[in-house]
């Protein structure tokens, strides 16, 4: 296509044409958090900075800053207050798709902040946003636009979310191990400075097992393309370093890392910037790079570090008044509990594939944001069209997407033993995770543990029983709400997590496939509760089906959304694509979770 061609019924408007541009308001309450007297949130240039009583927007609105923190296009979809330093673009939803709107305005917006209309501070005024111009389709076109671009964002923000569960999981490791000893209460406990602890253990200091590495670079000696990690880039409490810089604008000396390491803030500590560097590159000297003496105490390394006791005591120590730093020094005197060397070993084992998983989880971002730059423009523009647009996405998603082995899932339903042995082996099945709470079967007693186990091992397939872990009816009473499995609580127990952690563990060695009793996906804890979870952490999943096909998990979604009817609802019109899978998940979770009272039923969870 000739670029300086505009496509046939495309249109330049002015965003004033299309859209009603307000200035938000002053909140008549205010609180930090949420609470159910004060649960809307309310909006500033830079984001979400509080909750109160009422909105002062129903409907999806984007929302901008007017004075302050300029550049950042924030689209909300939920009721909201944007406060009195904002400007609310509310779109025309009959001659623009909100979305569409969205994408035309995210990077106008950042140059808008260059106007820096204030004197002390920058400003933007509503004639700035109305007066800016846009090229707009049809309305079929625009949607087919926001639909490419949105699915790339929702993939993005779908692996931020997997990072954070993965964060947790890995803390809730950690506490379990280290803080309330969980695994070890059936020991002998003995009193230490620091509290009871098994006996075996001992009280030492953080330097016993990590180093300050101090590896000292010149500007000169940097390359201008080296990674650049400096505090800006190191969110609050959060493990995850998504976002680096380059170093061609570095004018001092700084530190080398390597990708692994322990980065740690030891400027004003209580702003709680812990991470692992997921690449090789050069820091700020405000940074301490440490790493573990030796490799079997990395997690108990980063598990101290970014704990809440050690920051406060790090802040604690700090010297200065208005910049308080900490040193090395007093971070090494840190006072900690030591397990025996095999334990320590053991707990890094248990969280690598986690710490793993979140810097893979990085990349395939930043490739995902790489496509999305790409394409923004020129679909904008008309230069690249709707269909060219989705092959190339499909094409590099696919690439992303390669790269992480998948895990299978299959439901036994009353399959003769051979044929769903030929059925494992068609797709070169190497282990199967039973998560079947009760792994017997009246219907069919060929799926009854013991001769699925020794049929199974005959045909070297390997075979686990994780109905504990990932089973679908739950032993702990804490799980269930008015009587039914509530998958949301069970998804929070170490149990669980420990069963998740050991499927990531397995499945570098193992073609792995979850098995349960349902014939249909969509009516099985595998697919509802296991599968969300996993797929949630960025693991591919592809369900076997009866017929031996295959049913890519992303598939298995849209199928759950259109068979609820989700969208079709009034209220859903305004939901994302995200939005309505989680819909879905927890309605159908409510019609299959297993309840208390359903004695009779014989659905093997």
């Amino acid at each position: 296509m000739n670029r300086n061609l505009t496509p046939v019924r495309w249109v330049k408007v002015k965003v004033g044409d299309i859209s009603n541009v307000v200035s938000g308001k002053r909140p008549p309450v205010v609180k930090d958090t949420q609470v159910p007297s004060a649960n809307v949130p309310i909006y500033g240039g830079a984001g979400k900075t509080g909750y109160t009583e009422q909105p002062l927007f129903s409907e999806p609105i984007l929302i901008t800053g007017r004075v302050g923190a300029l550049g950042l296009l924030h689209k909300v979809t939920i009721p909201s207050w944007p406060s009195d330093n904002t400007l609310v673009i509310k779109p025309d939803c009959s001659a623009v798709h909100f979305e569409y709107l969205f994408y035309c305005l995210v990077k106008r917006i950042r140059e808008l902040a260059s106007f820096n209309r204030g004197t002390s501070n920058p400003l933007i005024v509503q004639g700035d946003v109305k007066s800016l111009e846009i090229m707009m389709p049809p309305l079929p076109e625009q949607r087919a636009i926001a639909a490419i671009l949105g699915a790339l964002d929702d993939k993005i923000e779908l692996n931020r979310r997997m990072n954070q569960t993965l964060e947790a999981m890995a803390q809730a490791l950690f506490k379990s191990w280290f803080v309330d000893f969980e695994p070890f209460r059936d020991q002998s406990m003995q009193d230490s400075p620091l509290g009871e602890i098994p006996v075996g253990w001992w009280v030492g200091k953080l330097g016993d097992i990590a180093d300050n590495q101090r590896r000292g670079v010149q500007p000169n000696q940097i390359s201008s393309d080296t990674p650049y990690i400096g505090l800006e880039h190191m969110p609050r409490h959060c493990i995850t370093l998504a976002e680096w810089g380059k170093a061609s604008d570095i004018q001092s000396n700084k530190f080398e890392f390597k990708r692994g390491e322990i980065l740690f803030g030891k400027l004003r500590p209580y702003f709680h910037k812990v991470g692992i560097a997921p690449v090789d590159g050069v820091c700020s000297t405000d940074i301490l790079v440490v790493t573990p003496k030796e490799h079997e105490w990395f997690g108990l390394v980063l598990g101290y570090i970014f704990s809440d006791k050690f920051v406060n005591y790090t802040d604690a120590a700090s010297t200065g008044t208005k910049m308080p730093r900490t040193n090395w020094d007093d971070v090494a005197r840190y006072g900690i509990v030591l397990p025996p060397k095999h334990l320590a070993e053991a707990f890094t084992e248990h969280i690598r594939p986690l710490i793993d998983r979140i810097t893979v989880n990085i990349y395939e971002s930043h490739s995902l944001a790489s496509i999305r730059d790409t394409l923004l423009p020129k679909l904008l523009s008309g230069e690249i069209r709707v269909k060219d647009a989705e092959r190339f996405v499909g094409e590099g998603t696919r690439v992303v997407e390669q790269r992480t082995q998948a895990i299978y899932t299959i439901g036994h339903s009353n399959h003769s033993l051979e044929e769903f042995i030929r059925l494992l082996k068609r797709h070169d099945i190497t282990a199967v995770a039973d998560v079947r709470s009760s792994p017997v079967s009246k219907r069919n007693p060929q799926f009854n543990r013991d001769v699925l186990s020794t049929a199974l091992r005959k045909e070297n397939i390997s075979y686990v029983f994780m109905g504990r872990e990932l089973g679908g009816r739950p032993d702990d009473p804490s799980c269930y709400d008015n009587g039914q499995a509530d998958y949301l609580k069970m998804a929070e127990k170490p149990t669980f997590k420990e069963g998740i952690n050991r499927l990531l563990r397995g499945k570098d060695r193992h073609r792995t496939v979850l098995l349960c009793a349902e014939k249909e996906p969509l009516d099985c804890h595998r697919t509802i509760f296991v599968s969300s979870n996993l797929y949630q952490m960025g693991i591919p999943i592809k369900h076997i089906l009866a017929n031996g096909e295959i049913e890519d998990h992303r598939d298995t979604e849209q199928r759950l959304v259109k068979s609820l009817g989700i969208g079709n609802e009034l209220f859903d019109y305004s939901l994302t694509l995200t939005e309505r899978i989680e819909k879905a998940y927890r309605e159908q979770a409510r019609k299959i979770a297993y309840r208390l009272h359903n004695q009779e039923d014989n659905n093997e969870y």
